[in-house]
């Protein structure tokens, strides 16, 4: 299994989406937008309903943390350069 650590600062939104499999199944994933880059889809953070009252509670969560990490009104959004690139 493979890590990924993510930067609060990088993260410029979080959100829910519905995803659907091969015989119409579907089930819905917490994604983080990031500044640069795909939007990334966070593991363990998934379920059958979009209602369901855990998963809500992990997407307020982790859009709370967001918020409380991003850069003040009207800084710009930076994302620092990878230090495995240099």
């Amino acid at each position: 299994m493979s890590r990924r650590l993510i930067p609060w600062h990088t993260v410029t939104r979080i959100e829910a989406e519905r995803r659907t499999g091969r015989g119409g199944r579907c089930w819905y994933v917490i994604r983080a937008h990031l500044v640069q880059g795909r939007p990334v889809v966070l593991p363990g953070a998934l379920s059958e309903h979009q209602q369901d009252e855990a998963f809500r509670a992990a997407l307020h969560t982790i859009d709370r943390y967001r918020a409380r990490h991003s850069p003040p009104a009207g800084a710009p959004l930076t994302s620092p350069a990878d230090p495995r690139s240099a």
